[in-house]
């Protein structure tokens, strides 16, 4: 029994208002007109997002699926040196590099796996 995309879009949204309510009611800052613009393109984004995954997921085999959820780690690399100043140091960057290969490495094994057993 498969749940629809919406259903499994909302269980994340949901358990997350309840575990930030409180701490967000004590600490509330009314956001201005510039940061209500960003909350309201990260959600959009954000939904967008979270859709294609589940439908990407869907649609196929996941093991495929998971090397690309690693790219995020370029684009926030990216974002935060365009938008931020910021430069990842040297143990973020090995961080990275180490996440990166370890899954390149993961995906040309499975792949060469999969082949094998095609074969036979």
């Amino acid at each position: 029994d498969i749940e629809p995309t919406i259903t499994l879009m909302l269980y994340f949204p949901i358990v997350a208002m309840a575990a930030f309510s409180i701490p967000a009611l004590t600490n509330w800052t009314t956001p201005d007109l510039s940061q209500w613009i960003y909350l309201i393109l990260i959600a959009v984004l954000g939904v967008c997002s979270q859709w294609c995954f589940i439908e990407a997921c869907r649609r196929v085999h996941t093991p495929l699926i998971a090397p690309f959820d690693y790219t995020r780690i370029v684009f926030a690399g990216a974002i935060g040196y365009v938008f931020f100043n910021e430069f990842p140091g040297l143990f973020e960057l090995s961080g990275m590099l180490v996440i990166l290969v370890s899954t390149l490495s993961i995906t040309l094994l499975r792949r060469r796996q999969s082949k094998s057993l095609e074969t036979k």
